[in-house]
């Protein structure tokens, strides 16, 4: 690992990390995959008040891990001989940034709709470039839910939660952020015409049996495989 970590300062920010450090891309990585992901899945399921009390259950618990690795360091009389110091600045570093990712969260949510608002169908996904791929599976089931020009031809807009489900699932990254459903409802009503997803992203609250006994989402699957094979994923 290409980490200056026997330097006399012990580092405790990840500005402090020079530009090549491989430590910079994973712990932002994992941020998003692991820290917002866990943290914007319950705030699907959680009110306000139960995903404040969540966030700040987890800062707490960053906290912590953050202030055992800082009391170890200062026990440590002889770090040029410790082979364990680049793994707690790691740890330190990596805890500091998720409690600072979790407390964004906690912003007033209006604040946060207006810069989601802004998000194009691109920017939902982590490769811009998997979007018109990605979008193309609807159109290619059968029968198909949108047209060659982007028109919602279908018959259940239940598709559209079915689709997003399958892509975060994707293994083994998912191929597009998390979002809270009213997100994903403005970003998808901008995009396909003629949808109209109700107000609310209801849509995404409800369950489509005749979806679920056709096995669409294993068809979505099959087809998202057969383009993976080909290649036109991740380019």
């Amino acid at each position: 690992m290409k980490i200056n970590c026997t330097s006399i300062e012990f580092k405790t920010d990840i500005t402090q990390l020079c530009n090549e450090c491989p430590l910079v891309d994973k712990i932002n990585k994992g941020l998003k995959e692991q820290i917002l992901f866990q943290a914007l899945e319950q705030k699907d399921i959680l009110n306000n008040k139960q995903f404040e009390a969540y966030v700040n259950n987890e800062i707490e618990v960053h906290q912590k891990a953050k202030q055992r690795v800082f009391l170890t360091e200062k026990q440590n009389k002889d770090y040029k001989k410790d082979p364990h110091r680049a793994k707690r600045i790691e740890i330190y570093i990596w805890n500091k940034e998720s409690i600072k990712a979790l407390n964004r969260l906690l912003l007033p949510s209006k604040k946060i709709e207006i810069s989601q608002n802004n998000i194009s169908f691109e920017d939902l996904f982590y490769n811009s470039n998997d979007a018109t791929v990605c979008l193309s599976i609807l159109r290619k089931l059968d029968p198909p839910f949108i047209d060659a020009d982007n028109n919602y031809v279908g018959k259940s807009k239940g598709i559209f939660p079915l689709w997003i489900s399958v892509l975060k699932a994707h293994s083994p990254n998912p191929l597009i952020k998390h979002l809270q459903n009213i997100e994903y409802k403005n970003i998808l009503n901008r995009k396909v015409k003629g949808l109209n997803l109700s107000k609310d992203a209801s849509e995404f609250r409800k369950f489509y049996k005749r979806l679920e006994n056709n096995n669409v989402s294993i068809d979505i699957k099959t087809i998202l495989s057969q383009l993976s094979q080909e290649g036109r994923l991740g380019k």
